[in-house]
């Protein structure tokens, strides 16, 4: 069985990311193609935290893949990821556990490696600023992968916390983009929400025509990152997975009727079959809203156990007695 620390993990994406985003790509088609296994994610939530449960197959990957993934906001005081997971990988014919990786750094490249996606669909082609709202390891990735679909030439970096903002600022600029920390939402062609708001962080007078929106937090029933102004502003709105309808920002402005289904136009891996089309003019507004779906996690566990074998990478382990 092959361990796979973060450091080998992150190595192992870094070292061919387009080849990362075409892998993501394809099990995003398979999965709204209706192939593959990928039931809901099981999940609870804790004294002081969250935890969930995502198992996957799929016959093209040729993977089972399990990824136990938490959320604890207050790990953050501690110096530790706010969002610790573990990725298990299996043969699928024989059940045997081939590896056991650091399921953080999948988590953090595959969410933002289809939001990536997301905006090389469905941003307009000449899209050039980034708006990031939440300055944890989601709006640090998701500075790193835009970048790779876009020539970013502003990114804006606003968080709670100011120091973040300018440690994310300041580390955006060293990719050559000139970045900044703000107080307040700047217009800009792509906003990622990526935060652990339960109250809504940016309203539609704050997202300009033509913008594209990626919205990733605020994953449960109650919790919302965008007001109903915002959400009822989007002529186009995709999910990661139809399960993102039961999330807060799409549950609960339906209910109101503030947000009619016709605007919810499919999947995103409708979008990038050509199945759907993700934006029909310059200055529409367009929303992605995802809530994590485990298609992501089996293919970027599946990438980089391949990576990883052919780079050397990782510790070869046994749980069972000689």
């Amino acid at each position: 069985m092959l361990l796979l620390k973060a450091d080998e993990v992150r190595l192992a994406i870094e070292s061919d990311i387009k080849g990362f985003l075409s892998h993501l790509k394809e099990a995003l088609i398979e999965k709204s193609s209706g192939e593959g296994w990928y039931p809901a994610r099981i999940s609870t939530d804790l004294p002081k935290g969250w935890i969930g449960f995502m198992p996957a197959f799929s016959q093209k990957i040729g993977f089972i893949a399990v990824k136990i993934v938490g959320v604890f906001p207050r790990n953050r005081d501690r110096g530790m990821p706010t969002v610790p997971a573990s990725a298990l990988l299996l043969d699928p014919e024989t059940g045997d556990l081939l590896s056991i990786m650091d399921g953080s750094v999948i988590t953090e490249y595959r969410t933002a490696g289809a939001s990536a996606l997301s905006v090389q669909a469905m941003a307009r082609r000449d899209a050039s600023s980034l708006m990031i709202i939440g300055a944890g390891t989601q709006g640090r990735s998701h500075a790193r992968l835009i970048r790779e679909v876009r020539d970013l030439e502003e990114v804006y970096v606003r968080d709670v916390n100011r120091e973040r903002a300018e440690l994310l600022a300041e580390w955006v600029g060293k990719m050559g983009v000139h970045s900044e920390a703000v107080d307040f939402n700047k217009p800009a062609d792509i906003i990622v929400t990526a935060t652990t708001s339960r109250e809504p962080v940016i309203m539609g007078s704050e997202i300009p025509r033509g913008g594209h929106v990626c919205a990733i937090g605020a994953y449960t029933p109650d919790a919302r990152e965008l007001d109903d102004s915002a959400i009822s502003s989007f002529d186009r709105i995709v999910v990661d997975t139809r399960e993102a309808l039961d999330s807060g920002d799409l549950r609960i402005p339906l209910e109101k009727g503030v947000l009619a289904m016709d605007r919810i136009v499919g999947e995103l891996g409708d979008v990038l079959s050509g199945k759907e089309v993700g934006r029909l003019s310059y200055d529409e507004k367009t929303l992605y809203k995802a809530v994590g779906t485990s298609a992501l996690d089996i293919a970027a566990a599946s990438f980089v156990y391949k990576v990883a074998e052919r780079l050397g990478l990782g510790s070869e382990v046994s749980l069972t007695n000689p």
